[in-house]
This record gives structure tokens, sequence and C-alpha cells, in this order.
């Protein structure tokens, strides 16, 4: 059974492979398909392009960060004391929401 941290995680994962997804599906019908898009003119077909690439940039990004610090066998997935810096950090917030 998942626990509540698995979940939230999977759920960001499961977003960001989303959005990578609607972005190269986006991109790919701009550059393969753009009869099919109708009335763009080019500043509109450039806009839609690069709304398109950062989507793709920032579901990369998030998958990267997943990976990087939520892997179980990932050596950056160590938990960090922020306790020291008094900073709560993530965790004492999931920690004290699974607690109410």
């Amino acid at each position: 059974m998942m626990n509540y941290k698995s979940r939230v995680i999977s759920a960001l994962k499961a977003q960001a492979l989303a959005d990578k997804e609607k972005a190269l599906m986006a991109l790919d019908l701009l550059e393969n398909k753009a009869v099919g898009i109708g009335d763009h003119t080019s500043n509109d077909f450039l806009k839609d392009a690069n709304e398109s690439l950062m989507l793709l940039a920032e579901a990369e990004d998030k998958l990267d960060m997943i990976e990087k610090y939520f892997t179980p066998n990932s050596p950056l997935s160590e938990k960090t004391d922020y306790s020291k810096n008094g900073i709560a950090g993530v965790d004492a917030y999931i920690d004290a929401d699974a607690r109410l």
C-alpha cells in the first residue's frame, strides 16, 4: 500500500509526464501538421511553439528533480535536516497534516 508521501510524488510525476506528452504532441502538430491548425498568424504560431517548448522544459525539469531527490536509491534522496536552520521543510508539513 502506498503511503501519503509516495502518492504525492506519484501524482507529481504523473502530472509532469502528462505535461511532457502534451508539449510533445503540440510541437509535433505545429511542426508536421501546421495545415490543420487553421487561422494562425506567424506570431500566434511562434507563441504556441514557444509555450509548448516551455511546458516541455518545465516538465523535464520536474521529472529530473523527482528522480534526483525522491527516487529511493538516489544519493540525494536522503532526508535533509532543515531544523538546524529553523526551516521546517516539506516533510514536517506532511507529517503534521497526517496527524490531523
